[in-house]
C-alpha cells in the first residue's frame, strides 16, 4: 500500500544544508581536542562524515589515555589529569576520585539548589547508590515507581531487596521515561525523600527544573540520577558515565548532607565510581549545549513525525511517550521475545538497504535508528521499540516509506499465516 509521506519534501532538500553543518560543527567541537586537527572536512555523504565523528572521538580517547599514562589506578606519578573541562584528582581512583567541570545540568539558577556532582561508571550504578543510601537513611521506606516505568528500575529494586518495607516512610521514583511535572507532582506530595531519573530530559530541559522546584516547594529532598550515555555525548556513545546530584533544603538541618555522604560511600565501597576516560572533553562550554539542544529538539520533533505515520495502521497498537525520544508499537502476533527481536534486526537490514543509518539496538539518542523487542512491562505484551536518530528530514522521510513498506509486507504475512491455520493449510512463512 502506497502511502503518502505526511512531511514537507522541499524542507527536507533546503534543511539538509543546515543539517550536515551542524554535524560539521559536532566534528569541529571534537576535533579540537585532538593534539593535531584535521583540516576541516570536505565531505557531503552523511555516513562519511559519521565515520569521521566517531573516529576522532576514538582518538580523542587514545591521545588522551597516551598523554596520561601515568595516571593508573594508583597513580604512578603525580600531574595533571583530566578531559577537556574535566579535572580529576585522586589517589586511589576507585575510593577518592573527586571531580571538578562543569555542572551536569545547565539550567540557569539550578546550580544554587545542588550539592557537587558525584560520578559513577553509568545511570545504573548512581541508581543502586542512591536506593542503598535512602534505605539506609530511611529504614523500612517503600519505594514506589510507576508500573509502565524504565523496567529496570522496578528489576533493580526488587534484586536489591530494598522493596521489603514496613511503611514508615514513602519514596516517590520520578521517571523520564514516562513522567511529566504534572505527575510528578503526585508522586512527590508526601514523599519522605524522591529519586528523579533524568535521563531522558536534556540536561537543559526545563522538565528538570520544574520537577526540581516542585520537590523544593514541597520541601521534599530529591537526588538527580542520569546516565549520560544517551543525551549528553553528541550521540557518541562516548563512554559509560552516570551521575548523582542532591538537592539542598530550603531550611538548615535538612538530611542531604547525611544522604550525599551515604551515597559517596556506597559508591566507594561498590566500585561505581566513573573511569576517567569515559568524561566525553568536547562536553563543555556554550557551542556544546547549542548543539545538544538542537539534537534533542530535532529528534522529538522527527519521533512525532514517525508516530504520526504509525498510528495510520490499524492493526497496531502504538505507544508514544512524553519525553519523544522513541516509540513503541505492538503487532498483535509476537508471543516471544525472540520473535520480536528477529523482525528487528529485519526491519534495520531493510532500513540498511535503503542507505538510512540504522543498528539493531535498544537504546536511543544516536545519529542512527535503532530497533529492539520491547517487553511492556504491566501486560507483558511484546512489540518493537523504535528509537530516532538525528539524521536530514530527507532520511526520515525516506525512513517513513521504507517502515511502511516493512509493516505491510509483515501484516500482510501475518494474515495469510493466521487464514492458513485457520484453514488447516501449512503456512508459507518466507515472508516474515
Amino acid at each position: 500500500m502506497k502511502r503518502r509521506v505526511l512531511g514537507a519534501t522541499e524542507a527536507s532538500r533546503s534543511g539538509y544544508s543546515h543539517y550536515m553543518q551542524r554535524k560539521i560543527d559536532e566534528l569541529a567541537l571534537i576535533e579540537e581536542r585532538l593534539a593535531h586537527p584535521p583540516p576541516p572536512p570536505q565531505i557531503n555523504h552523511l555516513g562519511a562524515l559519521l565515520n569521521r565523528k566517531f573516529k576522532s572521538a576514538a582518538l580523542c580517547r587514545a591521545e588522551l589515555a597516551a598523554a596520561q599514562w601515568s595516571q593508573t589506578e594508583t597513580r604512578w606519578k603525580s600531574g595533571p589529569c583530566g578531559s577537556g573541562a574535566f579535572l580529576f584528582d585522586y589517589e586511589y581512583q576507585r575510593a577518592d576520585l573527586a571531580v571538578v567541570g562543569p555542572p551536569a545540568y545547565s539550567i540557569r539558577g539550578l546550580e544554587k539548589q545542588l550539592l557537587a556532582t558525584q560520578y559513577t561508571t553509568s545511570g545504573m550504578a548512581a541508581l543502586a547508590a542512591s536506593l542503598l543510601a535512602v534505605q539506609r537513611l530511611w529504614p523500612g521506606c517503600s519505594f514506589e515507581a510507576r508500573a509502565d516505568g524504565y523496567p529496570e528500575t522496578r528489576e533493580l529494586i526488587e534484586l536489591l531487596g530494598v522493596d521489603q518495607h514496613d511503611g514508615s516512610a514513602r519514596v516517590g521514583i520520578v521517571d523520564s521515561t514516562v513522567d511529566t511535572p504534572l505527575a510528578a507532582r503526585t508522586r512527590l506530595k508526601d514523599a519522605a525523600v524522591a529519586i528523579f531519573d533524568t535521563s531522558c530530559f536534556a540536561a537543559s530541559s526545563s522538565r528538570i527544573r520544574a520537577i526540581t522546584t516542585i520537590a523544593r516547594d514541597l520541601d521534599v529532598p530529591l537526588i538527580l540520577i542520569r546516565s549520560h550515555t544517551k543525551l549528553d555525548c553528541l550521540g557518541l556513545d562516548y563512554g559509560r558515565l552516570g551521575s548523582v546530584v542532591v538537592t539542598k533544603s530550603r531550611a538548615a538541618g535538612g538530611p542531604e548532607l547525611e544522604l550525599n555522604r551515604l551515597i559517596t560511600d556506597f559508591i566507594r565501597l561498590t566500585g561505581a565510581a566513573a573511569l576517567p576516560l569515559h568524561f566525553p572533553p568536547f562536553a563543555s562550554g556554550e557551542i556544546y549545549r547549542s548543539l545538544s539542544r538542537a539534537r534533542s529538539t530535532w529528534t522529538i520533533r522527527c519521533t512525532r513525525l514517525i508516530d504520526l505515520h504509525l498510528r495510520r495502521f490499524v492493526e497496531l497498537d502504538v505507544r508514544s511517550f512524553s519525553h519523544g525520544l522513541y516509540i513503541v508499537f505492538y503487532p498483535s502476533f509476537y508471543a516471544r521475545k525472540e520473535e520480536a527481536s528477529e523482525a528487528a534486526a529485519g526491519l534495520v537490514a531493510r532500513l540498511m538497504d535503503d542507505d538510512i543509518p540504522a543498528r539493531h539496538a535498544g537504546s536511543f539518542g544516536f545519529d542512527f535508528f535503532g530497533c529492539d523487542w520491547f517487553e511492556d512491562p504491566e501486560s507483558g505484551r511484546i512489540g518493537l521499540r523504535l528509537s530516532v536518530g538525528d539524521l536530514p528530514l530527507c532520511l526520515i522521510e525516506r525512513a517513513i516509506g521504507t517502515i511502511e513498506q516493512w509493516l505491510d509486507a509483515t501484516l500482510d504475512a501475518a494474515t495469510v499465516e493466521h487464514d492458513q491455520h485457520i484453514s488447516g493449510t501449512p503456512a508459507d512463512k518466507t515472508l516474515r
